[in-house]
């Protein structure tokens, strides 16, 4: 008898338990009515984490519902021309989805029989798709808060919600696809741009892949894939993502000037010269890429061709600091290993002649490294070259001038 009043006292003690979490959720549900929604939501919380009514469809709904009704609140004050209270309105829109998801996921589970009858799917589509277009707006009220971790959710959202399970073959979905569609594309874009501000490179790259050929804002999309492919430093996809670029953008000079400076890092001269001279057809009034185009050509031991180009973009632009300097160097280092040769020679006359060369490429070198100081007094390299020159040449003034700027430059 004790044994038998022990285990029912046990079963009205789970019934008062039950019975307990059941009132917590009726209440939650008429608080949310009286639009007292902090009260609501303290009531749910119980029966969100109580076992007796945490795996029920209705428990989540209501949870959505609230959240929902309190959203409905300011966005009918937006429509009526009031203003509607931000603060409250889309942090109140961001937790309806999660809610709403669940409620779904439980309301569609087969009875013991295998089948599902479904009480709350039709009402929570309904709301999503009257509630969708918002989330642009909240992604736009959270970046006006320097919130970028939530701008990104909701950009990505906006996206994301007609793709959902429940709204399979309805035109909905049809109507939602981003591919195509200019405006849709652009949230989308924003959504990646949004996650480079977190910063998730990761996730900014899933979604520039996902939307870089449907023909909106391609070459924008390619160029942020470039860049947080390098940032990351994932060179193979760096490079892929350029050679697609330069395919698909033949007159963006972006792709090419990249892959030039890739294969450039890489030692990858020939490959790098291809490119540059791809560029130039591109571009042919770029004086940078003469520039860097005889820098190849140095580095390939042919000088003559190196000079020839680098003066091809001072024709261009004949103030370039850095095409001067170059220049510069080319025959300053000319001059430098014409002078080592020269102290291996023992006939005076020839000696003689070989240092008159010397001192002609010393003087070829002085004007291009003078200009390029004057247009950059930071250039090392001309300071360096133009203070042994100076001195070879015998131009003791100039050379006491450039010796004290090179002193102050150590």
């Amino acid at each position: 008898m004790k044994k038998l009043a022990f285990i029912v006292g046990l079963c009205i003690i789970a019934a008062g338990t039950s019975f307990a979490q059941k009132k917590a959720l009726k209440d939650a549900n008429s608080e949310r009515k009286a639009k007292n929604f902090d009260v609501a939501r303290s009531l749910i919380q119980e029966a969100l984490n109580h076992p007796q009514t945490q795996n029920e469809a209705e428990t989540w709904y209501v949870a959505g519902m609230i959240e929902n009704d309190q959203f409905d609140v300011e966005k009918v004050k937006e429509l009526s021309g009031e203003k509607p209270d931000s603060d409250k309105m889309y942090p109140a829109l961001d937790r309806i989805l999660p809610y709403f998801i669940k409620s779904d996921s439980l309301d569609m589970l087969p009875d013991e029989k295998g089948r599902v009858k479904s009480k709350y799917r039709k009402d929570i589509k309904t709301i999503m798709q009257a509630n969708w277009p918002y989330y642009y707006n909240a992604a736009n009220y959270y970046y006006d808060k320097g919130d970028f971790k939530n701008t990104f959710k909701n950009f990505k959202l906006y996206g994301d919600i007609p793709k959902l399970a429940m709204f399979e073959g309805e035109p909905f979905q049809a109507e939602a696809t981003i591919e195509g569609d200019t405006i849709k594309t652009t949230v989308r874009y924003y959504a990646g741009l949004a996650a480079i501000m977190i910063p998730d490179r990761k996730a900014a790259i899933e979604i520039f892949e996902d939307i870089k050929d449907y023909g909106i804002m391609e070459d924008q999309i390619y160029q942020q894939l470039a860049t947080q492919y390098h940032h990351l430093q994932d060179t193979v996809n760096y490079l892929r993502i350029l050679r697609l670029g330069a395919d698909k953008f033949p007159n963006e000079s972006y792709y090419l000037l990249n892959l030039i400076n890739a294969n450039l890092a890489q030692g990858n001269i020939d490959e790098a010269e291809d490119f540059i001279l791809k560029a130039i057809d591109v571009t042919p009034d770029n004086p940078q890429l003469y520039d860097v185009l005889g820098l190849v050509y140095e580095h390939k031991k042919d000088v003559d061709k190196a000079i020839t180009t680098i003066k091809k973009a001072l024709a261009i632009d004949p103030d370039n600091a850095e095409a001067l300097s170059h220049l510069g160097r080319l025959y300053y280092n000319l001059g430098v290993e014409k002078r080592a040769n020269a102290h291996a020679i023992e006939d005076r006359t020839a000696y003689d002649k070989e240092i008159e060369e010397v001192n002609g490429y010393f003087k070829e070198s002085i004007p291009y490294f003078q200009k390029a100081l004057e247009l950059n007094s930071e250039d090392k390299e001309a300071v360096f070259a133009l203070r042994n020159m100076y001195y070879s040449l015998g131009m003791n003034e100039e050379y006491e001038k450039m010796d004290k700027i090179f002193s102050e430059q150590q």
